[in-house]
């Protein structure tokens, strides 16, 4: 995946040109340093100034041909920091919303059983708890099998229990689809078991990436 891009924040601009293989890629750097806003300009959430954004052989953003393609073609699969479930809907239909499975697909069925979800499938977002929530958020973003995988933060609210196991889920799931996941995080030890690759973001621009020292 080609994210060659530019955008102007509040203080400074974020500016990148990178490739991401079919690999996990974990993105480090101080709050505001513009992680999310990358992640966002590559799920269509943010429109870049310049550049292009391509994956395989799929446009989803190239300024001077003017292409936007809208979220919903880029088939990009999302875990927020924050809670993204819909409040009216219970977990089992915030899962399913917009997807085309069900519950009995092996692959639901297997995430749902190694991230513990299967007992909330009733239950509405207010009536579980913070680091349950993102257990479902996980389990939504995956179902989908994305072409690409972004996640800013998915396990700050977890326990160290569901932590690890998401993260092993996690790279389980890569070497299977064989996609590109891109991580935000916070947490070097994370980064450190979980990607082949790291890259530091100061303030909109690159300024470590593990791939240039081999």
């Amino acid at each position: 995946m080609i994210v060659n891009l530019r955008k102007q924040l509040e203080t400074f601009e974020l500016a990148v040109d990178l490739e991401f293989g079919r690999e996990i890629t974990t993105i480090v750097g101080h709050s505001g340093a513009g992680k999310s806003t990358l992640l966002n300009c590559i799920a269509g959430m943010t429109s870049p100034d310049d550049g292009e954004i391509i994956l395989d052989n799929q446009v989803f953003f190239h300024y001077k041909k003017r292409i936007q393609l809208p979220i919903r073609k880029r088939n990009v699969g999302y875990i927020f920091q924050e809670n993204g479930l819909l409040p009216h809907l219970t977990v089992q239909e915030n899962i399913l919303f917009n997807h085309n499975h069900q519950l009995k697909d092996p692959h639901i069925d297997r995430l749902l059983n190694h991230l513990q979800v299967a007992q909330l499938l009733e239950q509405y977002p207010h009536q579980i708890s913070g680091g349950e929530k993102q257990r479902v958020n996980l389990v939504r973003a995956l179902a989908v099998k994305p072409d690409v995988l972004l996640l800013d933060e998915p396990f700050s609210s977890l326990d160290d229990e569901n932590r690890l196991k998401g993260q092993n889920l996690l790279m389980e799931l890569q070497m299977e689809w064989e996609i590109p996941f891109v991580m935000v995080t916070h947490s070097m030890e994370e980064a450190e078991r979980t990607s082949e690759r790291l890259i530091r973001i100061n303030k909109g621009t690159v300024t470590f990436d593990s791939s240039n020292e081999e």
